[in-house]
């Protein structure tokens, strides 16, 4: 019996593979049904189906066999094809990982998308400690939304080649690691990584987004500098780069959500010394 007989028997919907990135949500009757095809307690499977946390956007009938699909987030991908083996899974498994982990631990396997062997890309995998470090630490929030930003931005420079010296570095990656096409989004993640993890750190990083919020425009060169040193780039502050990079559409971006606070501060900053008038605290600046 494949996936599809399963479902029509759990409830009546038209399952196909478009279903397998997501979880369901079932009704009391619906779950009986899939406790007696599981040989499972409904009880067990209604704790465990991260989907029966969820409340519908449509409410079912408790009393009629129904689900509802939902995206779930984070989204799952193909768990390590050495860990299925060894579990002696023939076929692909997913799994939904904890804070977007992209390597096996036990067998330093990229897991996010390609399946490649990173046991000896000691640049890789640095990075990826690094990255777990982040997602790990206090400001997990701001440091999923700084990956984003970071891969956002990490994207474009690749498919854009702006950056002469990070687009000759990420065309040898790309050869070394048998990523064809830059511009296909699994290969990507892996051929950036490390740019991505260095950017994003900076990205979340309070004290550099104090200053980006807060520095006057003529300052703005210490963040690029900075920015450039940890990714390896040439970064200038100029109309070109304002014009074109992602970066500085960023840095745009987050200066307009703190301008009315920035104009103050400047407009008391002659009032007196930096004692009598300090830079507004870091958690500010989300």
């Amino acid at each position: 019996m494949n996936f599809t007989d399963v479902f029509r028997l759990i409830a009546p919907c038209v399952p196909g593979k478009h279903v397998l990135d997501k979880d369901a949500i079932l009704t009391p009757v619906s779950l009986d049904r899939l406790a007696l095809l599981s040989g499972r307690d409904s009880k067990v499977l209604n704790m465990v189906l991260p989907g029966q946390d969820h409340t519908p956007h449509i409410p079912l009938d408790p009393e009629v066999p129904d689900l509802r699909w939902f995206i779930t987030s984070p989204r799952p991908q193909i768990a390590c094809r050495k860990c299925t083996l060894r579990h002696g899974e023939s076929g692909s498994i997913r799994i939904r990982v904890r804070n977007g982990q992209r390597i096996c631990q036990r067998h330093l396997r990229w897991i996010n998308g390609t399946q490649r062997d990173l046991s000896r890309e000691s640049e890789i995998t640095a990075a990826h400690i690094r990255y777990r470090s982040l997602l790990d630490g206090p400001q997990s929030l701001r440091a999923v939304e700084a990956v984003q930003q970071a891969e956002r931005i990490a994207f474009q420079w690749a498919t854009d080649h702006h950056h002469t010296a990070l687009a000759e570095r990420w065309t040898a990656r790309a050869h070394e690691y048998q990523v064809f096409g830059l511009r296909e989004a699994t290969g990507m993640r892996l051929v950036c990584f490390p740019e991505t993890v260095a950017l994003a750190e900076i990205l979340a990083d309070p004290q550099w987004r104090r200053h980006v919020a807060m520095a006057l425009d003529l300052d703005l060169g210490l963040f690029y500098e900075h920015v450039a040193d940890k990714v390896g780039a040439t970064l200038t502050d100029d109309g070109d780069l304002r014009s074109h990079d992602p970066l500085a559409r960023w840095v745009e971006m987050f200066r307009g959500r703190h301008q009315d606070r920035r104009r103050t501060y400047w407009a008391n900053h002659g009032l007196g010394g930096l004692y009598d008038n300090p830079l507004p605290h870091s958690c500010h600046f989300a």
